[in-house]
This record gives structure tokens, sequence and C-alpha cells, in this order.
């Protein structure tokens, strides 16, 4: 999965970022995820802004901004 994962302690939700390698096939689709804790559901949250598409790599690392209620990632896109 390579990282890109994080959970929103405001929301009690974790979020899965684009990027990493699915199974079967060793790809990404390019969706964002958020997955319910309180009812253990998935959303499929879409793509994330085009000013985001670093969040489509697979070297990179997120991580959660509790003073922005934000999660942040920096790496390199890979294309």
């Amino acid at each position: 999965t390579y990282d890109h994962l994080e959970y929103l302690p405001n929301q009690d939700l974790l979020f899965v970022s684009p990027g990493g390698s699915r199974s079967p096939d060793g790809f990404t689709d390019g969706n964002t995820y958020l997955f319910n804790l309180a009812n253990n559901t998935w959303t499929n949250a879409g793509q994330p802004p085009s000013s985001s598409s670093s969040f489509t790599g697979f070297n990179m690392t997120t991580d959660y901004d509790p003073a922005s209620g934000r999660v942040v990632g920096i790496g390199q896109s890979v294309g």
C-alpha cells in the first residue's frame, strides 16, 4: 500500500489516497477512499483536485495535520 493511509479523528474515518499498488494488478485507480469505522463501509471519494496530482505517486508519504484538519502528502509522481 506504500503508506497513503491516515486516520481522521474528527470524522472517525480512515483516509486512503490514490497511489500504491492494488491487488491483483499492481496499479492505482487514482481515487481517494474513506473507510467509516462506525459502520464498516468504504466510500469512493473520487479523484483529488488537479492541484493534488502528486497524490497519485508511488514514491510518497502522507500524514494528518491536526492543526488544519487536512491530510498532506509529499513525494514524486510516477507517470
